[in-house]
């Protein structure tokens, strides 16, 4: 929906993809890639879209690709996402 209550949802689950796809890289590059990935969520942080307690979250997690997951699936519950609630197949 496009409206005051999920447009800052979107902004967020937008965020959290592009921090998902930069963690993986950095999950297949290793640790060398380590202060390149800090600085690209510090930049979702600088634009707003993340915490800086979610991007240290997200560099002490021991599998990073899977902790932005996770945090994309809360930001989906919070959006009322959830199908089985309404009835639907999922």
């Amino acid at each position: 929906p496009d409206d005051a209550r999920h447009t800052p949802l979107k902004r967020r689950m937008a965020a959290e993809t592009t921090a998902f796809a930069r963690a993986l890289r950095n999950f297949l590059r290793g640790p060398s890639d380590d202060d390149v990935l800090r600085g690209e969520l510090y930049e979702l942080v600088s634009a707003g879209l993340m915490s800086p307690a979610q991007a240290e979250a997200t560099m002490s997690a021991s599998n990073r690709p899977m902790f932005c997951l996770q945090a994309m699936s809360a930001t989906l519950r919070r959006g009322g996402n959830d199908r089985k609630k309404k009835g639907g197949r999922g």
